[in-house]
């Protein structure tokens, strides 16, 4: 797996929300954003690329570079569903 964001405390966040993507580059930055625009709690998001072929994983990496709530992983290769 191949990730960027920034390390953080282990209480840094109150929720902790996982995203899991596929071929999702056309809508990851708004459901991104939803989960960011959460109020009262302090959110972290935890984007996964499932080796999306698309541009998936890029346009994760623009998002975790431009917020540090944000943390843009990759599986080196296709999981499927589980």
């Amino acid at each position: 797996m191949t990730g960027s964001g920034a390390e953080r405390a282990a209480d840094a966040f109150d929720v902790s929300v996982i995203v899991a993507a596929w071929k999702a580059a056309g809508f990851i930055e708004k459901a991104i954003a939803s989960a960011l625009a959460s109020t009262g709690v302090r959110v972290e998001v935890i984007a996964v690329d499932d080796a999306s072929p698309d541009g998936t994983f890029a346009t994760l990496q623009q998002l975790a570079k431009a917020d540090a709530r944000v943390v843009a992983l990759r599986l080196t290769s296709n999981g499927g569903p589980s």
